[in-house]
This record gives structure tokens, sequence and C-alpha cells, in this order.
């Protein structure tokens, strides 16, 4: 129970943030830069192996280090640039994962919050939708026009999001990262919030029967 407690303790916490600013913002740190400070180490390796000790393994290692990440450097930047960044997002209205350009928006009339068990891992995490709720499901465009999602994969550089059966007969979004920093942290906030949302509509469920049974006593 206290395990509970502190659980939905964190999503009140995190909800009145996203009430006080609207919408809570959750970033990928592209680590292209982290990349390239490695590449430039490997360079300083190669410059010292080649002009101070003469060690051919030296130069070799610092050339390896500069090649390689260097390489994955260039990826992440390119794939940073090409979308406008990855982000996940939370508001009043909903969540969403996106990039610069567009982003797939689960509004929160349709997150299905009456689930046994979410899975909690590295891999993967599953926004559980409502068996006929998966036409409210939107492509939001930066101009602030939207469709509808057909429910197909949604890939941005390196996350996907796909509509699946989860808990029949509903249904989940599934949202997958590579590297996963950007899936972790929204799943560290969302989850919180949607156990203190299904708390509290629980609550205020709970309260209007109890006034409506004391209506039809009186």
């Amino acid at each position: 129970m206290t395990e509970l407690n502190d659980w939905l303790l964190e999503g009140k916490e995190k909800w009145q943030l996203v009430e006080k600013h609207g919408e809570i913002v959750i970033p990928w740190n592209n680590p292209w830069y982290r990349c390239a400070v490695i590449s430039v180490i490997g360079l300083a390796v190669l410059a010292v192996g080649h002009f101070w000790l003469d060690i051919t393994v030296v130069r070799i290692a610092g050339l390896g280090i500069a090649g390689i990440a260097g390489a994955v450097a260039l990826n992440y930047f390119a794939k940073g640039h090409r979308v406008g960044g990855i982000a996940a997002f939370v508001s009043n209205k909903g969540c969403s994962i996106g990039c610069g350009y567009d982003r797939l928006f689960i509004p929160w009339s349709a997150v299905l919050t009456e689930v046994d068990k979410l899975p909690i891992n590295d891999q993967f995490m599953v926004i559980p939708i409502r068996s006929n709720a998966a036409d409210e499901l939107l492509i939001q465009y930066q101009d602030g026009s939207s469709v509808k999602w057909d429910g197909q994969r949604y890939k941005r550089a390196i996350i996907r999001a796909e509509l699946a059966t989860f808990q029949p007969p509903n249904k989940g979004v599934f949202i997958y990262a590579d590297p996963n920093e950007v899936m972790v942290f929204f799943l560290l906030f969302l989850y919180p919030v949607m156990a203190y949302r299904a708390s509290r509509s629980a609550s205020e469920a709970a309260a209007a029967d109890a006034r409506a049974e004391h209506q039809e006593d009186a």
C-alpha cells in the first residue's frame, strides 16, 4: 500500500505540473555531441600515438575510436536535424510523442486506465486504449492541422509507435525508441500520472454514487 501511495503522490505532483504549465515537454537528449567529444578524444589519442609515443597500437586505437564515434555522431545529428528533434509531451488534453514536424496524439478520453498491469521495462512502453477509441488518435502537424491515425507504424528517427492488441478486447499504443532514453523518461512521467488520474476518477465516481444514493433516500 505504501508503494501505491508513493506512486499516486508522484502522479499527483506531476499532474499539478501539467495543470500549471499546460504542457510538459520531455525532449530527447540527442547524443551526437557526446559522440563527437569521444571522437575528438580519439583524435587526441591518435596524435599522441603518432607524434609522441610512435606506437602503432595507440595510433590504430585512436583512429578506431575517432572513426566509430565520429560516424555515430554524424548519424544521430542527421536523424535529429531531419525531423526537427524528438520529444514526448503530456498536457491536460492528452499525451503524445513525435518530432518537430508532427506528433502522435492520444487524448485522455481514449486512454484506458482500468488495466491489471502495465509493462515497465526499458524495451518499450504501452499506452492502453479503449477498444472503441482508436478513431480518437490523431497525427497533429506543426501548422495546427491534424488527421486520424490509421494505426499503421508511426516512425520518426529513433522512435516508432504501433497500435496492437493489449489485454483483449482493448488495444494499446506500443512505443519503442533506440536509444531508449526519451521513451524511458516518458514512461516514468506518464505512468504515475495515469495511476493518479485513474484513482481520482474512481474517487469522483464513488462520490457521485454516494450523492445519488443520498438524494434517493431523501
